[in-house]
């Protein structure tokens, strides 16, 4: 594999942020349980141990700390989501076969359990609307 470029770095550190917006927005609000959970997978999940062997996936799995903290855009589309998955898609294209598969099942995760996340007290609930997105982001990536 190549050196990974500053564009497709780019693609890598926003598709969790791009994925989470769109799920937990996807209901009207974004709520402070879904803000949480997301940090909390990513930080639990992947930032402490080794994702793969390959060093650059690593780090993109570390840095999500920094990008979980950060506010997500105000207004996210559609466009935007499919445009962020397709070119993750293509940079993800060039590592190996399991890596791809690891990181696909991450994002996957991840758009899950933010939507479970806003769930009632009675377990979680899961929002028309949101597994909508949630579907829509599994078929993209």
């Amino acid at each position: 594999m190549s050196t990974i470029t500053d564009v497709e770095w780019n693609v890598l550190f926003r598709t969790p942020g791009v994925v989470f917006h769109f799920v937990a927005s996807a209901d009207g609000t974004i709520h402070d349980t879904e803000l949480a959970a997301f940090q909390e997978d990513w930080r639990h999940r992947y930032a402490h141990g080794q994702f793969s062997e390959n060093h650059v996936l690593n780090e993109f799995l570390r840095s999500i700390n920094d990008l979980a903290c950060k506010e997500p855009p105000k207004k996210i589309t559609q466009q935007d989501v499919d445009g962020t998955l397709n070119e993750f898609k293509r940079v993800l294209g060039r590592f190996g076969y399991f890596e791809r598969r690891r990181i696909r099942k991450a994002i996957a995760a991840l758009a899950q359990l933010t939507a479970e996340a806003s769930g009632g007290y009675f377990g979680n609930k899961v929002s028309a609307a949101e597994q909508a997105a949630v579907d829509h982001v599994l078929r993209l990536i």
